[in-house]
């Protein structure tokens, strides 16, 4: 009969590497419910910046603010000197955990159960200041209008497009940097046939978050300290 673990030194290394994984899966899913250390003045975004003045729009209703839990957000109307206008929601977690993260209220998800109908999707990027930002461009109908959306994820100071890779990140970031907070970055156009073509309000959106970008990662890369 063969006779196991004959060898007591690899019979020790074994065991102190199963402690030893044991250990770091404890420590991981330790911090994934202790991480919430970090949260952002997302009040002081500027209400003017480059060609563009804002100011405050509707506030989320109650439905709305039960369902998403968002510890922070900002809704507001931007208007340039050429007319153009783009309506702006920036929705933030201090901590995004369970249904309460950016991936799970996506316009992709959220907009077809409030009536919008989606035309047309695609993806692409921001580059402002040398920061590139992938973006999901939207054309979504509602009630005969039509709109132009882009948005995007941040968690901590990594940015994403994709709901699967927004989730997925959220937890190596609390683990590799302790931070899950994070949200959603969301601006949208109206398309008018006469006025304002499907190409002229992908052109306004870019425009926007060109200069968005900046004053928001200016934000997000200084976070507060949050009591938990």
């Amino acid at each position: 009969m063969i006779q196991l673990f004959q060898n007591k030194t690899g019979t020790r290394v074994a065991a102190i590497t199963i402690l030893s994984l044991g250990l770091v899966f404890r420590l991981y899913f330790h911090s994934l419910s202790q991480a919430a250390g970090s949260d952002i003045d997302l009040q002081s975004l500027p209400y003017k910046f480059g060609d563009w003045q804002g100011a405050d729009s509707d506030i989320l209703d109650d439905r709305s603010r039960n369902i998403l839990q968002l510890d922070h957000y900002v809704k507001r109307l931007y208007k340039n000197s050429k007319g153009k206008s783009v309506f702006l929601y920036v929705g933030y977690w201090k901590k995004q955990n369970g249904e309460h993260q950016a991936a799970k209220h996506s316009p992709a998800l959220c907009l077809p159960s409030n009536g919008w109908l989606l035309e047309k999707r695609s993806i692409g990027e921001i580059i402002s200041e040398n920061i590139s930002v992938p973006i999901k461009k939207i054309v979504a109908e509602i009630k005969g209008t039509k709109h132009y959306f882009n948005y995007y994820f941040f968690t901590g100071k990594t940015y994403y497009s994709q709901e699967w890779r927004a989730l997925l990140n959220i937890s190596i970031q609390t683990f590799m940097t302790g931070r899950s907070d994070g949200g959603i970055v969301e601006v949208n156009t109206a398309i008018n046939q006469t006025t304002n073509s499907e190409e002229q309000a992908d052109q306004s959106l870019k425009e926007f978050l060109q200069e968005l970008n900046p004053e928001l990662f200016k934000i997000i890369n200084h976070p507060i300290a949050s009591k938990r």
